[in-house]
């Protein structure tokens, strides 16, 4: 088992969420132009559309961590890259726990907040 560097496991988990890989694959399978969502979860789909007019996610934690293992299954094609893909999976479960502990994991990422102006805050009345 390789010895858990949490900094560097985060700072893996960084390159995989900015890489070009992790872009397509979100682009193919969660934009409404690639359809994949709207046939596999049109629940979820309903809900992103929804809150996008609103500029939020949409999605659950849940479901987007079940996204970055999906695509880190489709990354592993290449097994020299498997110690890295280790090392993000590592940090995916330590980020499921920390919600699954705090019961966030089944909230709604990016609730949106009530359209400006808010009463009491500047340009509002």
């Amino acid at each position: 088992m390789p010895k858990i560097n949490t900094e560097r496991d985060s700072a893996l988990m960084d390159w995989f969420l900015g890489s070009e890989y992790w872009q397509m694959w979100d682009s193919d399978n969660r934009s409404p132009s690639s359809c994949g969502i709207i046939h596999s979860a049109p629940e979820r789909f309903e809900r992103m559309w929804n809150a996008a007019e609103d500029g939020a996610e949409g999605s659950t934690h849940a479901e987007i961590i079940d996204d970055w293992l999906s695509c880190l299954r489709d990354l592993r094609f290449d097994r020299s890259l498997n110690h890295v893909c280790d090392s993000i999976e590592r940090h995916i479960e330590s980020i499921e726990s920390w919600h699954d502990k705090n019961g966030s994991l089944n909230e709604v990422i990016g609730r949106a907040f009530p359209r400006w102006p808010i009463r009491g805050i500047v340009g509002g009345r």
